[in-house]
């Protein structure tokens, strides 16, 4: 296995021993293990996420349905989600993943089971994997975010990491060995003399001086039957000693320059911490005794109020049903009103079609037109009488000529 580059201490906790057991099951059941911690929800988030990558969750749980769930980020379970529901349901369907990940026999939850069934279910389950039960009641779980639900998550990915016997690996870091002969020759010359420029000739003299007699002094004390002449060895220094000076350049954002003050605020916090952790002290207990009377002022509204609770649901009840019924009766009005459009519209039509026919009645235009109809006819019937008449005197007429002509042709011949 390739070593896990990691946070230092991150899950300094949650190593596997050789001797720890593989299933969470078979440990002994006498022992209650505490679930709850100190840490909060947005810290125990960032883990969260780690943890379930090394489970392999995108691969194994976001595919498992379709659309797959989305990947999960650091806020997911510490803020509440615009969707309630659909956050809720990511969280115990996860938890149903976790828990068949440790063998344990937990149905998937859907949309349409009782939330606080679900929530009991996971906390009954937790116990008899050996927790001992939580302080904070299962519908903590209910709301699908806050310091419960990733309590719960964590301590689930923690105990599916024990039962696969993940083991993290030592860091391992990659150092690069450059000799310090390498990094001065590497150097070019001229780079060198300008950066040797750029300070005052008094540092540039001081320092081959202090160079030449810390060589010497290490020279002679590690090979005093040296052969090689002193002052010759001297030249060479001072020729070789400007180039080997390191200039170092200050940088207001190094470590090393907030060093001293980083150290300072630490002693001025130690000691104030000594002098006032008494009062942070009883700070605390002032804290944990007005959360104590917090919680049995609630109890004690809650069972003062089970009796108005009781009645305010039957009443709700009650007022659904009636509502539905609401619902019904107004469906039925809305069909009854459609309908009544429809007859007064049909109404509308006849009352139009009486008006026009009582309309046509009333009207003389037909009977006047009748009669000068008839007026005409008879102009006309008295022109033809005269055009018959003049037609029958000419047809008399001219049967007189020819009446005529015949005789005189007769006594002619």
């Amino acid at each position: 296995m390739e070593p896990c580059i990691l946070r230092s201490g991150e899950f300094a906790d949650q190593r596997p021993s050789n001797n720890q057991q593989s299933s969470p099951k078979e440990e002994d059941p006498t022992r209650s293990r505490v679930m709850e911690t100190e840490m909060r929800g947005n810290f125990m988030m960032e883990l969260i996420v780690d943890k379930l990558k090394l489970l392999n969750y995108e691969r194994q749980f976001c595919n498992s349905r379709s659309p797959p769930w989305p990947r999960l980020h650091k806020f997911y379970f510490t803020l509440p989600s615009a969707n309630r529901n659909e956050q809720f349901l990511y969280f115990s369907t996860m938890v149903a993943w976790l828990f068949t990940l440790l063998g344990c026999h937990f149905s998937t939850p859907s949309e349409a089971d009782d939330p606080n069934l679900t929530c009991s279910k996971i906390l009954l389950e937790l116990i008899s994997l050996g927790f001992a039960a939580p302080s904070w009641p299962p519908a903590r779980l209910k709301q699908g975010y806050g310091d419960a639900v990733c309590t719960v998550l964590d301590t689930l990915c923690n105990l599916a990491l024990n039962a696969i016997k993940y083991e993290f690996q030592p860091i391992t870091h990659l150092y690069e060995e450059k000799s310090f002969s390498t990094v001065v020759n590497s150097t070019p010359q001229n780079d060198c003399s300008e950066l040797y420029e750029e300070q005052d000739t008094e540092d540039i003299d001081a320092t081959p001086r202090i160079a030449i007699e810390t060589l010497d002094h290490q020279t002679l004390a590690t090979n005093p039957n040296s052969s090689v002449i002193a002052n010759k060895w001297k030249l060479d220094l001072e020729r070789v000693a400007p180039n080997l000076r390191i200039v170092v350049v200050a940088d207001g954002n190094d470590w090393r320059a907030h060093m001293e003050q980083a150290n300072k605020l630490f002693a001025e916090t130690m000691a104030r911490f000594v002098s006032e952790k008494g009062q942070l002290q009883r700070f605390e207990e002032g804290v944990m005794l007005s959360l104590e009377k917090l919680e049995s002022h609630e109890n004690f509204v809650n069972l003062e109020l089970e009796g108005l609770i009781s009645e305010y649901v039957a009443v709700k009840g009650r007022l659904v049903a009636v509502e539905e019924k609401f619902g019904a009766i107004g469906e039925v009005m809305q069909k009854l009103a459609g309908e009544h459009g429809k007859v007064l519209e049909a109404l509308e039509q006849v009352k139009q079609k009486m008006v026009e026919k009582g309309n046509e009645i009333s009207d003389l235009s037909p009977l006047l037109q009748m009669k000068s109809a008839m007026q005409r006819l008879r102009l006309e019937l008295r022109e033809m009488e005269v055009q018959i008449g003049v037609l029958e005197h000419t047809f008399v007429h001219v049967n007189i000529r020819q009446a005529k002509g015949g005789g005189i042709d007769e006594a002619k011949g």
